[in-house]
């Protein structure tokens, strides 16, 4: 088994390299397998780039070199002998289609919007981008929309804008995470969190003691944990969304008289409002 750490341009183009050089790849092979990457690039340019001829078969051709690439990769898991195998016996179009399957698997899960064109695969010949790397992100990042998404829906959302930094839609996701938490806490699995819910949570802070609140707290985060399917709670907890810390240090200082909810819960606005420069006596 040999380990491929380092590297000066793509790693489809290494092995190929490395194979013909080493005598594994005969030039019938070689010729065979240029051909195939010409096809498949001929086809990536008719399908999926602008109508400037010279312009769009430059890019599919960085296309189908960047999703062989992550296709080969994903594969041979980084070790360079499977690699070769794998090109003689099964040839770049069997790479190809591994990388596409990547890619779609991608477009499924982030509704083919915007957000992760095609063009992001591209890879120029003497390029030393990761895109093992930089897939593995795209995914995470498509998986913390959709599930912004879904929880926009339960908790009586619009649709979010899909051009939102991630960091604006991890925020939302803590905040709704958080809304049902605190819900749970105070007996209601559904609903809004509204003007008898902060009552209901200001007397318990005012009349149970810490260490019970503390404690029924823990409950409804575990409660909440188990809302969710592993690979959702996978997706959170790579965030450290369901930490809730914030959420914890609330139950500690227990301070009823400036009870800082807006930004940590999901909010009617009349309620925002009135908490923006409320104080309680």
């Amino acid at each position: 088994m040999e380990m491929i750490t380092a590297r000066k341009k793509p790693f489809f183009l290494t092995m190929l390299q490395e194979g013909e050089a080493q005598g594994i790849f005969s030039p019938t092979f070689l010729t065979k397998n240029s051909t195939m990457l010409t096809d498949m690039s001929l086809q990536i340019a008719a399908k999926h780039f602008s109508t400037v001829y010279a312009d769009k078969l430059k890019k599919a051709c960085e296309v189908t070199l960047g999703l062989c690439d992550l296709g080969l990769l994903s594969l041979c898991k980084n070790d360079s002998e499977i690699a070769k195998t794998i090109l003689l016996e099964k040839s770049v179009v069997y790479c190809f289609r591994a990388g596409w399957a990547e890619y779609a698997a991608l477009q499924a899960l982030s509704g083919k919007n915007d957000n992760f064109p095609l063009s992001l695969y591209a890879l120029a010949m003497n390029s030393e981008s990761n895109l093992v790397d930089m897939h593995a992100q795209n995914m995470h990042q498509a998986s913390v929309r959709q599930l912004h998404q879904l929880l926009g829906k339960k908790h009586g959302q619009g649709a979010p804008f899909f051009f939102m930094e991630i960091t604006e839609i991890e925020a939302g996701i803590q905040r709704y995470l958080n809304t049902e938490v605190l819900l749970h806490f105070l007996g209601r699995s559904e609903g809004v969190f509204g003007q008898q819910a902060h009552q209901a949570l200001l007397q318990s802070f005012e009349n149970t003691k810490s260490t019970v609140t503390l404690a029924k707290l823990e409950t409804s985060i575990i409660s909440v944990h188990a809302r969710y399917s592993k690979e959702q709670r996978a997706t959170l907890s790579h965030d450290n969304l369901l930490d809730f810390s914030e959420l914890r240090q609330l139950f500690i200082i227990k301070n009823t008289k400036n009870l800082p909810l807006s930004g940590l819960i999901e909010l009617p606005c009349e309620l925002e409002l009135s908490l923006s420069g409320a104080y309680y006596a």
